[in-house]
């Protein structure tokens, strides 16, 4: 018997080793971000490829940072002789760029692999650049010695599909065919300019604005030309003497153009969104130097790279909601509930027993009185709390005018009136983490998104009593068409028309600091305003009627971003002794866009909780770039 139980104690430990051994053929490799690199509190894109040799397998992907607890996982089928690559979005961490990609079956690793990403700070700017021409530009802008541009080249493979994805780069400057590229990294393009990104076309090839459309703000010709080079910068700043290409640019309805003494045009640009795309007629490569030239060309010395034009969306639910679950009673309330328990307690008490004659009953009727109290409180604390989880949503997106889809960052409330665990599932297409506001990560909380083919799932998610749990979705949503278009002559003016179904609340327009508040514009309608924008954003008078405090919402937005301040400083020029470009590409300050600021009293982005589907009530702040004005 002994022996016997000594085998099975040997098999026991053996065992798991014997099917580690038999899933030990499965390989990972990883690299994380683009060319390697991260922006703290960004998405990321991991590509991670798996190799399988062994059986047929079924898991999950997952990956965690060092100094994170935060995991995100993918389930993934692995069939014998499988070789596959898949991208997982991350979301970058404060420090630390070291992570753990693991592959798990039955919930064990059975391979894993590690990866070091470069964490650049939200302070620095990260500028990309495609195609093959990148060498020779960035080689320009190191040189140029910025102390707060991080530079690096990307391949066409190496760019997302998603605009999250590319929230790491403030400028990507394309030189190869964008028509070689997919469609939804066209489409993602479109998206990361929405929100602030700054897209810059190089003009050594005219394949390189054919498969962007409309973003690109001019079209090429078939003809083309040279010219002096002197005539498009400074002759101390010509990298190569003699004649350049020059492309023969249309220029589109609503653009701003940059044209010589003949008059060719050599720089075209335009705001889409939140963000700007300059298209140039020639190769930087070839005008940019060491000294001035190519860092001024595309805007990097009049712009503050350390700006966020993207308004905040993060914490605000959290500091505009008004649930009445989540109020504490009233001062008033309170006290008048403590004196009645005094006085019941001791005079009335004492006075009852006195006339009865009964003083010895205090014994019973003290504590009969504190019972009768204790379970008053609890029912009144758990009659404000409610009986059922209420969802609240803020979505606040960014989207072009006329755009009929916009970026949305969703931020989602989950209150429960007992302590209890859930299991929250989103859309599939939705880019999952906690409210750092909600979850201050630390070491003992982690929490783990699971990406499925039909949803995004959050297991064990602890609501304690009365509490809310707050997280942030971010996702490409269909949104209501507005076009907001400036107009030049003799007065200035901006003209704002509803072209969808749906009416818009508590319309503002912000400029420069300044806010003036519209008011309600109807489906089709259209609102003509003279410039400039003078009244204060402290003025205004926009708290909503539901449970979003929209005021609380702008104000937040006004403390955490550059939107709405009234002297924006501009950086020191790097090279004040540099002189003056003949013809430089068109540039216009951050702080000059017009924006428009309307509220839908609806979200759209679904919640399961515990794999069914919940209601919820919430709010959606649409965000608007105006398309610049045409010179005049």
């Amino acid at each position: 018997m002994k022996r016997l139980l000594l085998v099975l104690v040997v098999l026991a430990t053996l065992l798991p080793g014997l099917v580690g051994a038999q899933v030990a053929p499965v390989t990972l490799s990883v690299r994380v971000g683009l060319g390697g690199l991260v922006k703290q509190n960004s998405w990321a894109p991991a590509i991670i490829t798996v190799t399988n040799s062994g059986q047929d397998l079924q898991g999950e992907i997952e990956w965690r940072w060092d100094n994170e607890p935060t995991v995100f996982a993918q389930t993934l089928d692995l069939p014998r002789g499988a070789n596959k690559q898949l991208l997982l979005p991350v979301r970058a961490p404060s420090f630390g760029g070291r992570g753990t990609v693991r592959f798990l079956v039955g919930g064990q690793p059975v391979a894993l692999a590690t990866a070091v990403a470069d964490v650049a700070d939200m302070g620095q700017a990260v500028l990309a650049v495609l195609g093959d021409e990148g060498p020779a530009i960035i080689g320009i802008l190191m040189a140029r010695n910025l102390p707060s541009l991080r530079a690096l080249q990307l391949t066409s493979g190496e760019l997302p599909d998603r605009p999250e994805l590319l929230a790491a780069m403030n400028w990507l400057i394309l030189t190869g065919d964008t028509a070689q590229l997919q469609a939804e990294q066209q489409a993602a393009l479109q998206g990361w300019v929405a929100t602030g990104g700054h897209l810059v076309i190089n003009g050594a090839r005219p394949q390189t604005a054919l498969g962007l459309g409309a973003l690109a703000p001019a079209t090429v010709d078939d003809t083309d030309q040279t010219l002096p080079a002197a005539d498009v910068v400074p002759p101390s700043e010509v990298a190569q003497p003699g004649p350049v290409h020059v492309l023969h640019l249309v220029p589109r309805a609503g653009t701003t153009a940059q044209t010589t003494a003949t008059g060719v045009t050599t720089f075209v640009q335009h705001r889409y969104g939140m963000g700007m795309v300059i298209q140039s007629a020639v190769d930087l490569a070839h005008l940019g130097t060491t000294r001035a030239g190519l860092a001024r060309l595309i805007g990097l010395d009049t712009l503050d790279l350390s700006s966020n034009n993207r308004s905040p969306a993060f914490g605000l639910l959290e500091r505009a909601l008004r649930l009445p679950a989540l109020r504490l009673p009233s001062f008033g309330a309170l006290l008048s509930f403590l004196l009645c328990y005094v006085i019941l307690v001791g005079p009335v008490n004492y006075l009852l027993l006195r006339r009865w004659d009964r003083r010895e009953w205090a014994y019973v009727t003290i504590p009969l009185t504190v019972a009768v109290f204790t379970i008053g409180a609890y029912l009144w604390g758990t009659t404000g709390r409610g009986s059922r989880v209420i969802v609240n949503e803020l979505a606040v997106v960014h989207a072009a005018s006329g755009a009929t889809t916009g970026q949305a960052t969703t931020e989602v409330g989950v209150y429960s009136p007992v302590r209890r665990a859930y299991t929250l599932g989103f859309p599939a297409d939705a880019l999952v983490e906690q409210s750092m506001s909600s979850f201050r990560r630390t070491a003992g909380t982690p929490i783990r998104t699971l990406r499925t083919d039909s949803a995004v799932e959050v297991p064990n998610v602890l609501v304690d009593v009365g509490a809310l749990q707050s997280f942030t979705a971010e996702q490409t949503i269909s949104v209501p068409p507005i076009r907001v278009t400036q107009t030049g002559g003799a007065t200035d003016t901006v003209l704002v028309h509803n072209d969808s179904n749906q009416a818009l609340e508590d319309v503002i327009i912000v400029q420069d600091g300044n806010a003036l508040q519209v008011g309600a514009l109807q489906p089709g309608a259209e609102q003509r305003i003279t410039l400039p924008v003078n009244g204060a954003l402290g003025g205004l008078n926009v708290p909503g009627q539901g449970t979003i405090n929209r005021q609380a919402v702008l104000m937040t937005m006004v403390e955490g971003s550059g939107l709405f301040d009234n002297n924006p400083a501009a950086p020191p020029h790097p090279d004040a002794s540099a002189p003056a470009p003949a013809v430089v590409a068109p540039q216009k300050g951050a702080a000059s866009q017009l924006l428009v600021f309307a509220w839908l009293p609806t979200s759209q982005l679904p919640l399961q909780i515990d794999h069914r589907t919940t209601s919820t009530q919430g709010e959606t702040l649409l965000i608007v770039g105006a398309d610049d004005a045409p010179d005049h």
